[in-house]
Protein backbone atom coordinates (compact mmCIF):
# COMPACT_ATOMS: atom_id res chain seq x y z
CA UNK A 1 0.00 0.00 0.00
CA UNK A 2 1.42 3.05 -0.90
CA UNK A 3 2.58 5.48 2.34
CA UNK A 4 1.21 8.52 3.13
CA UNK A 5 4.14 10.81 2.20
CA UNK A 6 3.52 9.18 -1.82
CA UNK A 7 0.34 10.18 -1.72
CA UNK A 8 0.81 13.49 -0.35
CA UNK A 9 3.62 13.96 -3.04
CA UNK A 10 1.67 12.69 -5.90
CA UNK A 11 -1.44 14.86 -5.01
CA UNK A 12 1.44 18.25 -4.85
CA UNK A 13 2.10 16.97 -8.88
CA UNK A 14 -1.21 17.01 -10.05
CA UNK A 15 -2.33 20.05 -7.92
CA UNK A 16 1.18 21.88 -8.96
CA UNK A 17 0.39 20.88 -12.42
CA UNK A 18 -3.30 22.34 -12.52
CA UNK A 19 -2.24 25.41 -10.98
CA UNK A 20 0.60 25.58 -13.73
CA UNK A 21 -2.11 26.94 -15.80
CA UNK A 22 -3.04 29.41 -13.97
CA UNK A 23 0.41 30.66 -13.39
CA UNK A 24 1.90 33.71 -16.10
CA UNK A 25 5.40 33.30 -16.38
CA UNK A 26 5.65 36.69 -15.03
CA UNK A 27 4.54 35.10 -11.92
CA UNK A 28 7.33 31.84 -11.83
CA UNK A 29 10.35 34.14 -10.53
CA UNK A 30 9.23 33.81 -6.98
CA UNK A 31 7.99 30.66 -6.05
CA UNK A 32 7.97 28.53 -2.51
CA UNK A 33 10.38 25.34 -3.00
CA UNK A 34 9.14 22.06 -3.81
CA UNK A 35 10.21 20.76 -0.46
CA UNK A 36 8.62 23.64 1.66
CA UNK A 37 5.34 22.94 -0.15
CA UNK A 38 5.70 19.78 1.02
CA UNK A 39 5.90 20.24 4.42
CA UNK A 40 2.95 22.71 4.26
CA UNK A 41 1.10 20.59 3.03
CA UNK A 42 1.64 17.94 6.09
CA UNK A 43 0.36 20.20 8.38
CA UNK A 44 -3.49 20.80 9.05
CA UNK A 45 -2.89 23.96 10.42
CA UNK A 46 -3.51 25.38 7.04
CA UNK A 47 -7.07 24.40 7.88
CA UNK A 48 -9.50 26.53 9.69
CA UNK A 49 -12.79 24.75 10.80
CA UNK A 50 -16.31 25.28 10.43
CA UNK A 51 -16.42 26.31 14.22
CA UNK A 52 -13.21 28.85 14.54
CA UNK A 53 -14.56 30.46 11.17
CA UNK A 54 -18.37 30.80 12.57
CA UNK A 55 -16.85 32.39 15.92
CA UNK A 56 -14.50 34.74 13.61
CA UNK A 57 -17.81 35.75 11.60
CA UNK A 58 -20.12 36.11 14.55
CA UNK A 59 -17.37 38.14 16.25
CA UNK A 60 -16.96 40.42 13.20
CA UNK A 61 -13.33 39.57 13.57
CA UNK A 62 -12.05 42.72 11.21
CA UNK A 63 -8.79 41.11 10.13
CA UNK A 64 -11.29 38.08 8.33
CA UNK A 65 -11.26 37.96 4.90
CA UNK A 66 -13.28 35.28 3.42
CA UNK A 67 -12.95 34.10 -0.09
CA UNK A 68 -15.32 31.95 -2.33
CA UNK A 69 -12.96 30.95 -5.39
CA UNK A 70 -15.99 28.68 -6.82
CA UNK A 71 -17.33 30.57 -10.12
CA UNK A 72 -19.19 33.61 -10.30
CA UNK A 73 -22.54 31.49 -11.02
CA UNK A 74 -22.42 29.31 -7.72
CA UNK A 75 -21.43 31.93 -6.06
CA UNK A 76 -24.48 34.23 -6.85
CA UNK A 77 -26.56 31.42 -6.49
CA UNK A 78 -24.89 30.87 -2.63
CA UNK A 79 -22.26 31.89 -0.96
CA UNK A 80 -21.56 32.46 2.91
CA UNK A 81 -21.64 36.00 4.57
CA UNK A 82 -19.85 39.14 3.33
CA UNK A 83 -17.40 36.83 1.35
CA UNK A 84 -15.86 38.16 -2.09
CA UNK A 85 -15.56 36.55 -5.29
CA UNK A 86 -12.16 35.06 -6.78
CA UNK A 87 -12.47 32.49 -9.06
CA UNK A 88 -9.38 29.96 -8.80
CA UNK A 89 -8.67 30.75 -12.26
CA UNK A 90 -8.45 34.50 -11.53
CA UNK A 91 -6.40 34.44 -8.81
CA UNK A 92 -3.43 35.70 -10.15
CA UNK A 93 -5.10 38.80 -11.29
CA UNK A 94 -3.51 42.50 -10.62
CA UNK A 95 -7.07 43.13 -8.87
CA UNK A 96 -7.09 41.13 -6.23
CA UNK A 97 -3.41 41.10 -5.00
CA UNK A 98 -4.45 43.96 -2.74
CA UNK A 99 -5.91 41.47 -0.34
CA UNK A 100 -2.92 39.04 -0.21
CA UNK A 101 -0.04 41.89 0.15
CA UNK A 102 -1.55 42.60 3.72
CA UNK A 103 -0.22 40.47 6.15
CA UNK A 104 -2.77 41.47 9.03
CA UNK A 105 -5.50 39.64 7.35
CA UNK A 106 -6.62 36.48 7.55
CA UNK A 107 -7.80 35.09 4.40
CA UNK A 108 -9.82 32.00 4.23
CA UNK A 109 -10.44 30.39 1.10
CA UNK A 110 -13.84 28.03 0.84
CA UNK A 111 -15.22 26.36 -1.89
CA UNK A 112 -17.93 23.46 -2.25
CA UNK A 113 -15.40 21.10 -0.35
CA UNK A 114 -12.40 22.32 0.34
CA UNK A 115 -10.45 20.69 -2.38
CA UNK A 116 -10.66 23.65 -5.24
CA UNK A 117 -9.75 25.99 -2.36
CA UNK A 118 -6.75 24.15 -1.55
CA UNK A 119 -5.86 24.72 -5.29
CA UNK A 120 -6.05 28.44 -4.89
CA UNK A 121 -4.31 28.32 -1.37
CA UNK A 122 -1.49 26.27 -3.43
CA UNK A 123 -1.15 28.83 -6.32
CA UNK A 124 -0.40 31.73 -3.53
CA UNK A 125 1.61 29.79 -0.98
CA UNK A 126 3.64 29.02 -4.34
CA UNK A 127 4.29 32.67 -4.37
CA UNK A 128 4.85 32.72 -0.51
CA UNK A 129 1.45 34.25 0.77
CA UNK A 130 1.43 33.14 4.49
CA UNK A 131 -2.02 34.66 5.52
CA UNK A 132 -4.08 31.91 4.10
CA UNK A 133 -6.13 29.92 4.97
CA UNK A 134 -8.73 26.77 3.93
CA UNK A 135 -11.98 26.13 5.51
CA UNK A 136 -12.13 22.86 6.10
CA UNK A 137 -15.03 20.52 4.30
CA UNK A 138 -15.97 24.03 2.87
CA UNK A 139 -19.75 24.97 2.35
CA UNK A 140 -20.72 20.68 2.55
CA UNK A 141 -18.66 20.69 5.71
CA UNK A 142 -20.41 24.45 7.03
CA UNK A 143 -24.46 23.03 5.96
CA UNK A 144 -23.68 19.72 7.80
CA UNK A 145 -22.45 21.36 10.63
CA UNK A 146 -24.26 24.61 11.14
CA UNK A 147 -27.73 24.24 9.16
CA UNK A 148 -28.53 20.89 9.13
CA UNK A 149 -26.33 19.99 13.18
CA UNK A 150 -29.10 17.34 15.19
CA UNK A 151 -29.01 17.01 18.65
CA UNK A 152 -26.32 14.08 20.46
CA UNK A 153 -27.81 11.15 21.97
CA UNK A 154 -28.80 11.56 25.35
CA UNK A 155 -25.92 9.31 26.21
CA UNK A 156 -23.32 11.55 24.17
CA UNK A 157 -20.84 13.75 26.87
CA UNK A 158 -21.00 16.96 27.82
CA UNK A 159 -18.82 18.29 25.42
CA UNK A 160 -20.94 17.24 22.35
CA UNK A 161 -24.08 18.92 23.99
CA UNK A 162 -21.94 22.54 24.17
CA UNK A 163 -20.73 22.02 20.44
CA UNK A 164 -24.42 21.22 19.95
CA UNK A 165 -25.63 24.28 21.37
CA UNK A 166 -22.87 26.43 20.43
CA UNK A 167 -23.66 25.23 16.54
CA UNK A 168 -27.63 26.13 17.02
CA UNK A 169 -26.71 29.58 18.66
CA UNK A 170 -24.47 29.51 15.06
CA UNK A 171 -27.38 28.89 12.83
CA UNK A 172 -29.82 31.43 14.88
CA UNK A 173 -27.01 34.10 13.98
CA UNK A 174 -26.70 33.19 10.61
CA UNK A 175 -30.42 31.91 8.89
CA UNK A 176 -32.68 33.95 11.84
CA UNK A 177 -34.47 33.04 15.02
CA UNK A 178 -36.53 29.98 12.91
CA UNK A 179 -33.11 28.50 12.61
CA UNK A 180 -34.65 26.98 9.58
CA UNK A 181 -32.33 26.29 6.07
CA UNK A 182 -32.55 29.11 3.70
CA UNK A 183 -30.02 30.36 1.72
CA UNK A 184 -32.17 33.54 0.77
CA UNK A 185 -31.43 34.50 4.57
CA UNK A 186 -27.48 34.47 4.20
CA UNK A 187 -27.39 37.79 2.78
CA UNK A 188 -28.09 39.77 -0.33
CA UNK A 189 -25.45 37.92 -2.88
CA UNK A 190 -25.80 39.64 -5.92
CA UNK A 191 -21.96 40.78 -6.49
CA UNK A 192 -20.03 38.32 -9.11
CA UNK A 193 -16.20 39.15 -9.36
CA UNK A 194 -15.81 42.95 -9.46
CA UNK A 195 -13.38 44.47 -11.82
CA UNK A 196 -12.12 46.20 -9.42
CA UNK A 197 -11.81 45.56 -5.81
CA UNK A 198 -11.90 48.15 -2.93
CA UNK A 199 -9.92 49.32 -0.97
CA UNK A 200 -10.03 47.90 2.47
CA UNK A 201 -9.79 50.56 5.18
CA UNK A 202 -7.01 50.09 7.77
CA UNK A 203 -8.04 48.40 10.56
CA UNK A 204 -6.39 47.34 13.98
CA UNK A 205 -5.31 43.62 14.33
CA UNK A 206 -6.45 41.35 16.64
CA UNK A 207 -4.10 39.81 18.96
CA UNK A 208 -5.88 36.31 17.94
CA UNK A 209 -4.81 33.62 15.05
CA UNK A 210 -6.62 31.18 13.12
CA UNK A 211 -5.61 27.49 14.83
CA UNK A 212 -5.59 24.32 12.77
CA UNK A 213 -8.63 22.39 12.68
CA UNK A 214 -9.71 19.80 15.50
Amino acid sequence: MPSRNYIISAAIILLLAAGLIFLPEKNNKKELAPEELLQELQNDKRFVSVDQLAVLMIEEDPTLVLVDVRDPGSFVEYSLPGAINIPVENMLEEDYQQYFDRAELQIVFYSNSHILAEQAWMIKKRQEVNNIRILKGGLNQWTKDILLAEAPPETAPKEAFDRYNFLMGARKYFVGASGAFDPAAQGDIVETAPKKVPKIPVKVKKEKELEGCF
